[in-house]
């Protein structure tokens, strides 16, 4: 009924007392049946733990900032908070804000505001945060400031169990101001549900035949230019490949080819290939990504039936 179970100890509904046992491994219900009485509607369910992704390093010049997307997906209904920790090498004055990020697009845009209370939560809801880190004008090269994000989920009709806390960690790290830092970002989208991708997230789902199209964005964060840029990932598990692009590249990037699970012989990024097959897909840049330009790269794949 509604009347809730203390972990360990006797309580009393109705005609029984029912014990519920809680430990690592182990969840139990017992009572014992009275003669002559029925005993229905005894009905047990689990709640599967949320889900937090994901850790994510940088390397920033001194006096900017940097942006780390995160995504919180609720199993139940309930309330998340999130908060921050931070142990700089050496101390100084980096400062981090957490922002929810409302068009899960990885930017934090006019609209969106810093987070300052807990965010309600429906089954299976998907909520987006951005974590900005303000490193400190100033930084040598080498100082760094790692940063533990929390998500505290407290479930809804619930005063038994405590909230379940998942910790992800974000580790800036000060390059020379004559470095370039190149920043990736890799954002998915369900092409078969929405064909024409207008919008991209840190997560997604599919079901077999659906086709997700990954992008990864690259930025250039740092003061000087950088060279032989490439980026390289691969086909995930239970996915087979469908294509591979480059799109307009950036002034500077003057050329682009590419290995993929249907060439292992590099080919221009322009070319259309067949689909098939697993393994790393790797586009490689000719010139320059220059200070503050960007970019991206796509592919495609199939979840196997």
């Amino acid at each position: 009924g509604a009347t809730p179970l203390p972990n360990g100890v006797a309580t009393t509904v109705g005609a029984a007392a029912y014990t519920y046992t809680y430990a690592t491994g182990l969840d139990s219900m017992r009572f014992t049946a009275a003669q002559g009485s029925a005993y229905g509607q005894l009905n047990f369910g689990e709640i599967a733990p949320a889900i937090f992704t994901t850790d994510d390093t940088r390397t920033v010049p001194a006096g900017s900032s940097t942006l780390y997307p995160h995504t919180f997906t609720a199993s139940t209904t309930g309330s998340v908070s999130f908060s921050t920790s931070a142990v700089a090498s050496p101390a100084g004055p980096w400062v981090e804000v957490l922002y929810l990020d409302t068009n899960c697009n990885g930017q934090i845009d006019a609209t969106e505001l810093p987070i300052a209370a807990p965010v309600t939560v429906a089954t299976g809801q998907t909520v987006c945060i951005i974590h900005k880190e303000l490193v400190p004008a100033g930084s040598a090269a080498g100082a760094s400031n790692t940063v533990s994000v929390v998500a505290a989920f407290t479930l809804s009709n619930n005063t038994l169990i405590a909230p379940q806390v998942i910790t992800r960690t974000d580790t800036t790290t000060v390059t020379s101001a004559a470095a370039g830092a190149l920043v990736l970002v890799k954002e998915v989208c369900n092409a078969t549900l929405t064909p024409t991708c207008p919008a991209y997230t840190t997560q997604n789902t599919g079901k077999g035949g659906d086709l997700l199209q990954y992008r990864i964005r690259y930025t250039n964060t740092g003061a000087s230019a950088i060279n032989n840029v490439a980026v390289q990932d691969s086909t995930p598990p239970f996915t087979t490949f469908q294509s591979a692009d480059s799109g307009v590249l950036p002034n500077n990037l003057t050329a682009c080819s590419k290995i993929t699970p249907a060439s292992a012989v590099a080919v221009a990024c322009s070319v259309v290939q067949a689909a098939g097959g697993t393994g790393a897909v790797k586009w490689t840049f000719v010139g320059s990504l220059l200070p503050g330009q960007s970019g991206s790269v796509v592919f495609t794949v199939q979840v196997q039936p």
